[in-house]
């Protein structure tokens, strides 16, 4: 009997590797069309099959998209272009509030990622949208936006209505007024006005739930026009912002101030970033901070402020 329940455990060991290991796939796409990539994390062809764990493979090209993509929490994967450069996905939408090229989701339990292409803007008119917003309230702290080029034209980078995540080693360069990275911690839970975070203990320095952005490129084009934000958080946000080059642009959060019974920014850490201000443009601080308790330290600033923070 012994020997038998051995047996069995070394089998249901051999099973479950074969699960967590075996199943993921890579899929080729034959181009960057948005209803090519819709069919294949829809599970349908050319990716009969997809599952969890999978990576989708956009190749080198040019392709406009005139509706969002909805990835939700049906599966956690990762969705990867050829390189910053090799796949461009231009905005081609027709711009209004709440317009979102991709509607972001992630499945808790796994590793939703996007990687490795450029998001061009496209040209038309400006709205309050973005290339990409997380939607909140499903639970996922595991999901990475890396190694993107946002040309930011007409529309904000990411809107962030979840927890956790990272978004690192992108590249920001914005050529209008207009906040390029929003972080709305609140809407977690349904917590709309924020009370609920407020009531959480701060969690400085190992929040699991704070967004990480770090690593990243954030420049105006061209200098001297405007100064747009780098970051913006409201309603409950937690953020780390680290490590990041910062050039013309500042850095923002909203207080009880900006709207009704919204609550301000929870937590924020701005630490080791190279910050200039090198346009002829006078701006008085890179650290704009209406609300909150946290962290400004070991950050490399130059340039014509009057003052670090306000």
């Amino acid at each position: 009997m012994t020997h038998i329940l051995r047996i069995l455990c070394v089998t249901d060991f051999l099973v479950l590797l074969f699960v967590s290991i075996g199943f993921s796939a890579t899929w080729n796409l034959a181009d960057c069309e948005l209803s090519t990539v819709s069919s294949c994390i829809a599970g349908s062809s050319p990716c009969v099959g997809f599952a969890d764990g999978d990576t989708v493979n956009m190749p080198s090209g040019t392709c406009t998209w005139t509706t969002s993509l909805t990835i939700d929490t049906t599966h956690y994967f990762t969705l990867q272009g050829a390189g910053q450069g090799a796949t461009t996905i231009v905005d081609g939408m027709t711009r209004g509030a709440n317009v979102f090229n991709i509607n972001l989701n992630p499945k808790p339990g796994g590793l939703t990622r996007l990687t490795g292409f450029t998001f061009d803007g496209g040209t038309g008119t400006s709205d309050s949208g973005a290339f990409i917003v997380n939607g909140g309230d499903t639970g996922s702290t595991t999901w990475r936006i890396d190694h993107i080029t946002f040309l930011v034209r007409r529309q904000r980078a990411i809107i962030n209505y979840n927890s956790g995540g990272v978004i690192d080693n992108n590249t920001f360069r914005v050529y209008f007024y207009i906040g390029v990275i929003y972080s709305h911690d609140g809407y977690r839970n349904d917590d709309t006005t924020a009370d609920g975070v407020w009531a959480e203990p701060t969690r400085l320095g190992h929040a699991t739930d704070a967004v990480y952005i770090e690593t990243n490129t954030f420049t105006a084009e061209p200098p001297g026009t405007f100064m747009p934000f780098a970051f913006d958080g409201w309603y409950g946000q937690r953020s780390v912002f680290r490590y990041n080059t910062v050039t013309d642009m500042w850095m923002n959060n909203h207080g009880t101030e900006s709207g009704a019974r919204n609550r301000g920014a929870r937590t924020f850490e701005f630490m080791n970033n190279t910050i200039s201000l090198t346009s002829p443009l006078s701006f008085p601080q890179p650290f704009d901070i209406r609300s909150g308790v946290g962290i400004i330290a070991n950050n490399t600033v130059t340039g014509t402020w009057t003052r670090m923070a306000d």
